[in-house]
């Protein structure tokens, strides 16, 4: 969401500055990945393979900094942490990556990529494990909104369907305004692949945005060529006499799109 803000925002500038001053990207999602009843070794072979798993920056865990082998020693066979051993600081800081044979990883997952990362995180872990984060809230806003747009086209297409079929004077009609309208939607979209990257939000909204705004237009257009076509023998004629009498509310209702 950093890419929707001003370039003069100090939000922005403060997250530039961040980015140049240190390793990690600021702008990285991160998420907390929790596996039960695991070893330490199971542990960290998990962690190799999530870390293999493409667009995670970084996986972090209690090895990091300090040996496995060296916190074998100090487990008791029921695998609890025997506390006499360390101090309260190190006991704090093992029990917070692993406990009672529960595993904890922080990851840093690549901005714009947390729905993929995140379905194969899942894929490996299973579902019976947790991750949480504002990686995985992106990736499932991500999902939500799109399945949300497919259900809503859908539903609402049968409808505008009929609605054509009784605004208008002929079966093929509304099949061309929504291949049109397909068509115009295609390439705005494409438009946007132009630049190298597109928002989930632009692609969930942007296809029933236009949809509806674009139906407008053609139903202006539609009744006016129907109009004249019952007074002129052309219909180059009528078309142009058409454009010309709709283009005014054409024109008021893009402006009120806009505005």
């Amino acid at each position: 969401m950093a890419d929707y803000l001003p370039e003069d925002a100090n939000s922005t500038k403060a997250i530039t500055v961040m980015s140049e001053n240190f390793n990690e990207s600021t702008s990285s999602a991160n998420a907390n990945v929790m596996i039960s009843n695991v070893t330490l070794d199971e542990a960290l072979d998990y962690k190799t393979r999530i870390s293999e798993i493409n667009h995670v920056e970084n996986v972090g865990w209690i090895d990091d900094s300090m040996d496995i082998n060296q916190l074998k020693y100090l487990y008791n066979e029921d695998g609890t942490l025997n506390e006499s051993l360390v101090d309260s600081t190190s006991a704090d800081t093992i029990n917070g990556f692993y406990k009672d044979r529960n595993a904890l990883f922080q990851i840093t997952i690549e901005t714009g990529y947390e729905q993929e990362a995140v379905n194969d995180i899942y894929d490996l872990i299973g579902k019976d494990n947790a991750m949480i984060g504002s990686a995985v809230e992106s990736a499932s806003s991500q999902s939500l909104a799109i399945s949300q747009s497919i259900k809503a086209i859908v539903l609402l297409a049968p409808l505008i369907i009929l609605v054509l079929i009784l605004s208008t004077e002929s079966f093929i009609e509304p099949v061309l305004y929504l291949a049109t309208i397909g068509v115009a939607t295609g390439i705005n979209l494409g438009l946007c692949l132009v630049r190298g990257e597109i928002s989930f939000v632009t692609l969930a909204v942007a296809p029933i945005l236009q949809l509806a705004v674009s139906l407008d237009y053609a139903v202006f257009l539609s009744h006016s060529f129907e109009k004249y076509r019952h007074t002129e023998s052309s219909v180059t004629n009528a078309m142009k006499l058409a454009m010309k009498d709709s283009l005014k509310s054409i024109s008021a209702s893009c402006l009120t799109t806009l505005l």
